[in-house]
């Protein structure tokens, strides 16, 4: 790529150098701040971030949401949205977007409107690149590092012409989609490792590890047809089940007996977690009195609520010999035969057979709840404790392999997204000319 022939040290370390014919102006000069309120509901498309970008709600507005979005601000096309909130608590996030209908969303957030001779696709992808390279972070003030309007446009920006502006975004525009698609492709063969994943679990831990073997009928819809050598029965039989501790967030403390919550599991421990390699919360040892919410090696622990549908019926277990606690908003499962393998269980639970029996029982609409009568009355296979140990065994070493891959896609993701901050930090910052 070309670069510019004259480029001068801005002075400013979030820029560096910028070609000599650029300006250098506070943002006061570039942006309005639109705080136009929504009293009289002139929108009621509620807007929110999500990735980067500022979607629609999927959501039904009625009488309630109604009320609540008069206090929202109205925003239209070309607006660009700040999240500023919580700087310190978040490096990840993409906190800058582009609007791209008019519409209302939270008041909390700065919404930015360029004025004459600054376009807002040059600005969005300015503001996007210091995000990039989490330069807002450092622009918050105080104790949670929060970025507002007035301490926005003290900063300087750059301000190149008009056409130069021009030419930066529909060259942005045309590189970036280039390389959301190859990120879109490499997320998609994610999904599909993750769709091949499961299925393989479920087929294996329902029809074995032999393509040959014949098969009898259970007479049960969630069963179907299983090898004919096998038994089945409710989880009751094969499990004592308790709720973890009473306790909410306000208990945790920084040093004490490692704990395991509903949020732990429902996000982050998709079939087993170590407390000596996760990092977990604390409680005081005080707790470890009560001693259904003590967890020993091999007991799973299920997360009782659940934000969406799919995730209802979460688990981990716990694999190694630990002192850990059941949390809150949690359900503890201790096998209690020792006909079952501990290492088949869980991949049994991870299963679809066993996830659609604990959807089709859960009750809710925006949160889903699972009961300990409804694990307790679902059912499980039992294959011979040898071919227990094989499939586990076997689906071992696929999660192993396909964590690999895995890793290995992400890896290309990271470079992609790399790729893209830098492409765009040094296309608005004038590092490299565009024509």
């Amino acid at each position: 790529m070309q670069t510019y022939s004259e480029m001068v040290d801005s002075e400013l370390t979030y820029l560096g150098m910028i070609p000599r014919s650029w300006r250098l102006t506070p943002a006061s000069m570039l942006f309005n701040e639109n705080r136009q309120n929504n009293q009289p509901l002139i929108s009621q498309t509620p807007l929110q971030f999500k990735t980067g970008n500022i979607v629609r709600k999927n959501i039904d507005v009625d009488d309630k949401l109604r009320e609540e979005i008069k206090r929202y601000t109205v925003v239209d096309k070309n607006d660009i949205m700040v999240n500023g909130l919580n700087l310190n608590y978040d490096f990840a996030t993409q906190r800058v977007a582009l609007v791209g209908e008019r519409g209302c969303i939270t008041p909390a957030y700065i919404a930015l409107r360029t004025r004459k001779n600054y376009l807002p696709r040059y600005a969005n992808y300015l503001l996007k690149a210091l995000d990039g390279q989490k330069v807002l972070n450092g622009w918050g003030t105080g104790i949670r590092l929060t970025l507002n309007f007035t301490e926005f446009k003290k900063y300087r920006l750059p301000e190149p012409n008009t056409e130069t502006q021009e030419k930066i975004a529909d060259f942005l525009d045309t590189e970036t989609a280039q390389i959301d698609n190859l990120i879109a492709k490499q997320e998609r063969l994610l999904e599909l490792l993750e769709e091949k994943r499961r299925a393989t679990i479920t087929h294996s831990v329902t029809r074995g590890l032999n393509p040959s073997v014949e098969l009898k009928e259970t007479n049960i819809p969630w069963l179907g047809q299983i090898p004919a050598h096998w038994g089945f029965e409710r989880n009751k039989y094969r499990l004592s089940i308790n709720k973890g501790l009473n306790i909410t967030k306000a208990d945790l403390i920084e040093k004490g007996v490692p704990v395991i919550s509903y949020g732990q599991v429902h996000s982050k421990y998709p079939v087993h977690f170590d407390p000596k390699t996760d990092i977990l919360p604390f409680v005081p040892e005080s707790y470890l009195k009560i001693e259904n919410a003590i967890m020993r090696k091999g007991d799973f622990i299920f997360a009782d609520t659940s934000e969406d549908y799919e995730g209802s019926g979460n688990f981990s277990m716990l694999k190694t010999d630990s002192t850990v606690l059941a949390g809150y908003h949690s359900i503890v499962a201790r096998l209690t035969s020792e006909e079952v393998v501990p290492e088949y269980q869980a991949y049994y639970f991870a299963s679809e057979q066993h996830r659609n029996q604990i959807r089709a029982r859960v009750s809710g609409v925006k949160v889903f709840s699972i009961s300990q009568s409804i694990i307790a009355n679902a059912w499980s296979l039992l294959p011979p404790k040898k071919e227990q140990e094989d499939i586990a065994q076997f689906l071992d070493i696929q999660e192993q392999k396909t964590k690999e891959l895995k890793q290995k896609i992400q890896t290309q993701i990271t470079l992609l997204r790399e790729r893209r901050t830098s492409l765009i930090s040094h296309a608005v910052t004038g590092k490299v000319r565009v024509d």
